[in-house]
């Protein structure tokens, strides 16, 4: 990921933020805004389920997250100015419920996860909490947008968005939907 400019990258993360169904319905806030209000919640000792939190909420909002990480590692760089801009639009796409380095530090989690199991092993991990169909498009949209908005897609990212499609017993078309519908939003 390598866009740098301001107005790129609010662009990037407005596109994130707003629903975008499996069916093409938009409305309100994503998954990813939504589910980002329980995992902001995480470290706030007053927060109990009668406040809002949601610990399946949470692992929505890791899921996803991991979902754009591999997408973003997938061509085997992924540098400190990549991590600070992918932490930068994931927190920017949350809508200020996640700030930027719990996104980063979330990202470090992830690397080392990454590293000790390997990408199939987190994809299969990362499709258990994506139960329904929209869950699942969340994840393939979110990591698609990611990574059209670098140099496009490329045949790694393709690969491991596809993976993630078929982990969770869909077709691979949706994960191709989720990447024509990036490239066609950011005109690439």
């Amino acid at each position: 990921m390598h866009p740098t400019d301001h107005s790129t990258l609010a662009s990037l993360s407005r596109l994130i933020e707003r629903t975008a169904s499996s069916e093409g319905v938009e409305g309100g806030p994503s998954i990813l805004s939504l589910a980002a209000v329980s995992f902001g919640r995480l470290d706030d000792p007053e927060s109990t389920m009668p406040t809002g939190f949601d610990s399946r909420a949470v692992r929505i909002f890791e899921s996803v997250v991991e979902a754009a990480y591999l997408v973003a590692i997938a061509d085997g760089v992924f540098d400190e100015m990549e991590r600070h801009t992918f932490s930068r639009v994931v927190a920017a796409a949350t809508g200020g419920r996640v700030e930027e380095n719990r996104v980063e530090a979330l990202v470090g989690f992830l690397a080392n996860l990454h590293k000790e199991q390997g990408t199939h092993a987190r994809i299969a991990r990362l499709v258990e909490p994506l139960s329904s169909d929209d869950q699942l498009w969340e994840a393939l949209r979110v990591a698609s947008l990611l990574a059209a908005a670098s140099d496009g897609i490329q045949d790694a990212e393709r690969d491991v968005i596809r993976a993630i499609a078929v982990a969770r017993g869909a077709d691979v078309s949706i994960a191709d939907r989720a990447m024509d519908e990036a490239r066609a939003h950011l005109g690439k």
